[in-house]
């Protein structure tokens, strides 16, 4: 697998399947996570990892998404969405 360190990797939808699959497989790379989900995924990431944040998300508003990702640029960087 390729080495990400040092990249942040922003996920959409962590809490779900498909989601919490990209999760683990990029926390295996070395990635920081930041974990965006309509529920709180805040255990999942310290399950993985200190370096990875939870974000509260609702992809259906529009004014959120532009708040909680310019919050996470500001945090953590984003290098892959």
């Amino acid at each position: 697998m390729t080495d990400l360190s040092g990249l942040t990797v922003l996920i959409t939808g962590a809490a779900g399947g498909i989601g919490t699959a990209m999760a683990e497989a990029f926390a295996a790379t070395g990635a920081r996570l930041a974990l965006c989900d309509i529920v709180d995924t805040s255990e999942m990431a310290a399950k993985l990892g200190a370096e990875h944040r939870s974000y509260k998300l609702d992809l259906e508003d529009p004014a959120e998404v532009d708040r909680v990702v310019t919050r996470i640029g500001g945090e953590m960087g984003i290098d892959v969405l």
